[in-house]
């Protein structure tokens, strides 16, 4: 994708002059205050520095958006979080075996838990592990 297309230009406001305006005392007439003024469009070689360091800012608008739907989804099932969310994965499973078929289904969720049971390891915290290993050993005691 070419550099500069398909975005919006950015509106950039001279803090100074706000800066001064607040500092000012406020003796002028509310008609005659000014607008903030905009500095001026950076040249197309100055465009890639803004969007690096625009990057970092990017990855907490993300972590913003996730807190927004947790907090939404906590006030719109309040003490029913789980178990929305265990329908929404039974719902999601029923289309899988409608549109895939039982099998290929079963498969999937047997990756999924695989990947799962991986990324825990890897992460020092083994639950499904753990879990497996005391149903075993009740087994065993019986």
């Amino acid at each position: 994708m070419a550099e500069g297309k398909n975005k919006a230009p950015r509106l950039q406001v001279d803090v100074q002059h706000l800066e001064a305006q607040e500092e000012a005392p406020q003796a002028a007439p509310a008609a005659e205050t000014s607008a903030p003024q905009v500095a001026p469009k950076p040249e197309p070689e100055a465009a890639p520095q803004a969007e690096a360091a625009a990057e970092p800012a990017a990855s907490g608008k993300a972590a913003s958006k996730v807190a927004a739907a947790t907090s939404w989804f906590s006030r719109t099932f309040p003490g029913s979080e789980h178990a929305v969310l265990g329908g929404l994965c039974g719902l999601l499973v029923a289309l899988m075996v409608f549109l895939a078929g039982f099998w290929k289904t079963l498969f999937v969720i047997c990756l999924v838990v695989l990947g799962v049971t991986l990324g825990q390891c890897l992460d020092g915290n083994p639950k499904i592990i753990s879990f497996i290993r005391r149903v075993i050993d009740e087994f065993k005691s019986e």
